[in-house]
């Protein structure tokens, strides 16, 4: 079972590729193993196709979608290139 992820709050998002956690002090502003974390505690979570509100609601609470950096509704190794590859650049 996944645990839950500690959900992101920002006013604005990152414009730097990977960058999920745009609030933890030291993190705000560069892909690091945060953003790495973030992503693994995920890996393997997907919206099915006939996904409820319900279903979308377990989704956004345990804040999978911010980790979704493909945008295909589903953690995988795609998102974690999506880390790895700007890891360490910042801002």
């Amino acid at each position: 079972s996944m645990g839950k992820v500690r959900p992101f709050s920002s006013t604005a998002a990152s414009s730097l590729a990977g960058n999920i956690d745009t609030t933890s002090p030291g993190s705000a502003s560069r892909v690091d193993g945060y953003d790495l974390t973030y992503v693994l505690k995920c890996f393997g979570s997907a919206i099915p196709l006939s996904c409820t509100e319900a279903g979308f609601a377990t989704w956004a609470a345990n804040s999978c979608n911010a980790a979704d950096l493909s945008s295909d509704a589903k953690i995988d190794n795609a998102d974690v290139t999506g880390v790895t590859s700007n890891f360490g650049a910042s801002q």
